[in-house]
Parts: C-alpha cells; structure tokens; sequence
C-alpha cells in the first residue's frame, strides 16, 4: 500500500531531492507511510514532493460530499513529515510560479447526488529553497 521514488540531483554544493508519492487509500495506512518516509530519505534541505496524496489536507481541498480532512494521529505523522523537510503546498506560496489562477481538483466522484472535486494530487516544495 503505497509507493514512493525519489531521485536526487547534486548540483555544485548543493542537493535537490524530488519524491514522488502515491499514499495508500487508509489513513493509518498513510500515518505509516509518512513515518517510513521521515526515516527512509536521506537528509537534504531542498525537496519537491508531488503526487496523489489520498487525503485532504484543507477544507479547499474539496468541493462538495464530505469534508473529513487528515484528523488524529495520521494528521501529527503529516505534520512531522512536512516538517522534516521543510514541506510547504506550492498552491498557496504567492512566489510559486503557476499558470492556472484558480484551485484545480484532481478528482471528480459523480456518484453521491453531484459532483463532488477533490484536490488529491499536490505539490509542495522546502519552504527554504530557492525554486
């Protein structure tokens, strides 16, 4: 459950790791997952992490059906793995280059009465670095 590949670039003095994630579907399968990542990657200052998350981690990430976002323990393991690496959602960094204007969602159910979008898919960025 779940997957991640990383590659990392050293250019000069400097590292640049990039993950790519699919989490599991569970959130304690995805608390697990994200305590492995802190433990798994090598420590450098500058990553990108993109990829399916499977969770909410705003109330923006969702537009209609439930609103349950990452809750618990699964959302303190979130929590330290952005910490760890200085994580930060590209989306609401205002010096974040981006072509789209508006929040794009990544998932569309038309199953529950509507349409219900869901922002699964993110990228976050350190927080520190110079992209």
């Amino acid at each position: 459950p779940g997957r991640a590949q990383y590659v990392i670039l050293h250019i000069k003095d400097e590292s640049i790791g990039f993950l790519n994630i699919y989490a599991p579907n569970g959130n304690s399968e995805r608390k697990t997952f994200w305590d492995q990542l802190i433990t798994l990657l090598p420590p450098i200052e500058n990553w990108c992490v993109g990829g399916d998350f499977n969770m909410l981690e705003r109330i923006s990430d969702r537009t209609g059906g439930s609103r349950i976002m990452v809750h618990g323990q699964e959302l303190a393991s979130w929590e330290c793995f952005c910490f760890h690496f200085h994580l930060m959602d590209a989306w609401i960094i205002n010096s974040f280059v981006r072509t789209e204007q508006s929040l794009k969602y990544s998932r569309s159910d038309r199953r529950n009465n509507g349409v219900n979008l869901s922002r699964l898919d993110r990228f976050y960025v350190s927080k520190f670095s110079r992209f």
